[in-house]
Parts: C-alpha cells; structure tokens; sequence
C-alpha cells in the first residue's frame, strides 16, 4: 500500500513535505506558536473530533487555552512523546502538516478524565518544536494558505452524491448534517473525514494542496 501511494503521490503532484515548505506561497499572516498534541489521528479543517485527555500536561493546556481564547494544534504522529523526549525524536515532526482546532465543548468525566471537542478550522506546518517541563508540545508553525473554494467538477459528482448518501444514511439521522455538496472544499474534506481510511491515508489526504487534488485521490481510492 505504501509503494502504491508513493506512485500516487507522483502521479498527482503531491509534494514531500520539505517540498511543501519551500514552493507554497507564504501566508500574509506571521508565524505563530501553538500547543500541540501529537496522536495517531488526524484532524480536517471544517471537521470536529472527540479527544479525551487525563494527562496533567494536557490538563493544563486545556486551561490555557480557554482562558487565552486559543486553539490548539492535532499533528499525526504514530509515535508519542513522553515528558523527557529528546530534542532528535521530536525532530522528525518539522515540516509535518498539521490542523490548528477550537476547543468548542468540554466537560469532565467520573474518572477525573477531560472530554473535548475540537472544531478543525485550519492547516498549518511546524517549523520549530519544543517541549516544556511537564511534557507538552509548543510548535512555531507556519499558516498554510487555502485556496479559493470552487464547484465540484463534473468528473467528482459521484463523489458528492456519496457524500450526499453519507448524511442521509440512517446511522446519521442524529448527526444533522448539513454540507454544502456544491463546494469542492466541503466535500473533499467531508469525505476524507467520514470514509474509512487509515489515518496514515488521511494524513496524505491533509497534506493535498487542494480540493482538486484531494477529490482526485479519493476518487481512485474509492474506484480500488
């Protein structure tokens, strides 16, 4: 699978990650600093996930980032970083992509553990890395420009109408859906959330360069 993705790669125009870094158009906005949590997982933009932290590091970064009114950053790692990771196995994180999020709901559990919401709202990429006394990730990043949203093209409708289909189907009668199948973005997001890949695949999906792009590997994927 991973051979077959690399080729894909090639054949669509995927970039490596270093290659990412040096041929996009630099964002207007300044680099910023974020906490970071790192997991096998993968967040969108415009896509929400369910994360249950009981780790104080993360505690506290829950508490500052309400009280800041600031979000937090997702980056997929299969690896994970105890408090005492050394500067060489945090380095191979600079130049991932990434998802900055909003905390948009939270409570504690019985067992003292933290339940959050986080609301995916934009890409970003590391480029600086430290950890803090207590274990938790601060990344200097990089805002990654989206560009301008556009219709479905003709050739990707299918793949709006199984969206279409994800939303009404009865499982999802509780989720109230509401996409906008008209909008490339929307629906290439949508589907690399909601369909089952693995979060390495996902993880290729994020790091697309845009919707075009992104609905042309779903739809080779889909088409096995």
């Amino acid at each position: 699978m991973a051979s077959a993705q690399r080729s894909l790669m090639q054949q669509t125009g995927i970039l490596d990650k270093q290659d990412v870094l040096e041929t996009e158009p630099a964002s207007t906005r300044p680099d910023t600093t974020i906490a970071l949590v790192a997991m096998p997982r993968v967040l969108f933009p415009s896509t929400f996930m369910p994360l249950n932290i009981f780790e104080p590091r993360y505690s506290r970064m829950v508490k500052e980032c309400l009280a800041l009114q600031v979000g937090v950053g997702i980056i997929y790692s299969e690896q994970t970083f105890p408090a005492d990771t050394g500067t060489k196995e945090l380095s191979h994180l600079i130049n991932h992509v990434g998802t900055y999020g909003a905390i948009s709901d939270w409570y504690a559990q019985q067992d003292q553990t933290l339940s959050l919401s986080i609301d995916g709202l934009e890409r970003f990429q590391i480029i600086e890395l430290t950890q803090e006394e207590d274990g938790l990730l601060k990344a200097k990043v990089r805002w990654l420009p989206e560009p301008l949203d556009m219709p479905v093209p003709e050739e990707y409708k299918p793949l709006a109408d199984l969206l279409q289909q994800i939303a009404h189907h009865p499982l999802a009668k509780d989720c109230h859906f509401n996409f906008n199948l008209h909008s490339a973005n929307t629906v290439s997001l949508a589907l690399a959330h909601h369909l089952p890949f693995s979060d390495k695949d996902k993880q290729l999906l994020l790091e697309c360069k845009n919707a075009e792009e992104r609905l042309s590997i779903l739809s080779l994927w889909i088409a096995g």
